[in-house]
């Protein structure tokens, strides 16, 4: 289930474990193990369009990812915009 209070998630599939902030929009994503995705009111963070999200992934406030894929252990830095890409 979704821990997602303030927005929605749909249509993706989130494991235990993983830390999602209360302002983070996920939908038609899979989230890996262990992913932390911090959010905030005033800096909100989006995955969307497929996105596929490896293990131990850490996603800062305010990122947008579309049709992205992030492969395991790395850190997206605050404010990222990133649209159809891989990142290794």
């Amino acid at each position: 289930a979704c821990r997602c209070r303030a927005r929605p998630c749909r249509r993706s599939a989130i494991p235990d474990r993983v830390l999602i902030g209360d302002e983070t929009t996920i939908q038609d994503s899979i989230i890996g193990r262990h992913v932390n995705v911090k959010s905030s009111k005033s800096h909100p963070t989006w995955i969307l369009g497929v996105s596929v999200i490896g293990d131990d992934v850490v996603i800062g406030e305010g990122c947008v990812l579309t049709e992205t894929k992030v492969y395991t252990h790395k850190v997206i830095p605050n404010g990222q915009r990133v649209g159809n890409q891989i990142i290794e």
